[in-house]
């Protein structure tokens, strides 16, 4: 099972997706493949797909299909362009999938590619929302094995610092074996 995986969880907007984005940053300067997707959010939300380093909008506008979640209405083409995104990473290193909530667990959003994700041997750095971290084990049992990162709030530092002793752990492992 993956050994070098993690969940990140924690309440909204306690600094989940920055975590996310910090690891990608630490893992940008390693000599390891990334994929996936990490929710971004400045004056509006955003995907951000790691292979394409490319942003493409969250939310719909007015003329555009999508899919509501709560408050949002996510674009929907977006959406499964993120789903394409990544199913074409399930090889790389470190696969992110930033946001699995609601919509995954009523078997939608990135529930077609997550059985695959949570099945590889590789690193997974996936985002769990608390509040459903409890039926998302249940419902993907596989998850148990992986690290719980838990993100109190935007100014903790150690999650950060856990993640990469664990990375750097195991890259040196991998290197010296």
């Amino acid at each position: 099972m993956a050994r070098y995986s993690f969940i990140i969880t924690g309440p909204k907007d306690a600094g989940k997706s920055t975590l996310s984005w910090q690891v990608l940053e630490y893992l940008d300067q390693l000599p390891v493949s990334k994929g996936g997707v990490i929710t971004l959010q400045n004056d509006k939300k955003w995907f951000y797909l790691i292979a394409d380093k490319a942003k493409i909008p969250f939310e719909a506008n007015e003329t555009e299909e999508f899919i509501p979640i709560g408050h949002f209405r996510v674009h929907k083409a977006n959406l499964e362009r993120t789903i394409r995104s990544v199913q074409a990473s399930l090889d790389t290193d470190y696969l992110f999938i930033d946001e699995i909530g609601p919509l995954e667990l009523q078997g939608s959003g990135y529930f077609p590619v997550l059985n695959a994700v949570l099945s590889r041997e590789h690193g997974n750095i996936l985002v769990v929302r608390e509040m459903i971290l409890k039926e998302f084990l249940t419902r993907f049992p596989q998850a148990r094995n992986y690290r719980m990162i838990p993100v109190e709030n935007r100014e903790t530092i150690s999650p950060l610092n856990i993640i990469k002793d664990h990375i750097n752990k195991v890259l040196n492992h991998s290197h010296n074996s």
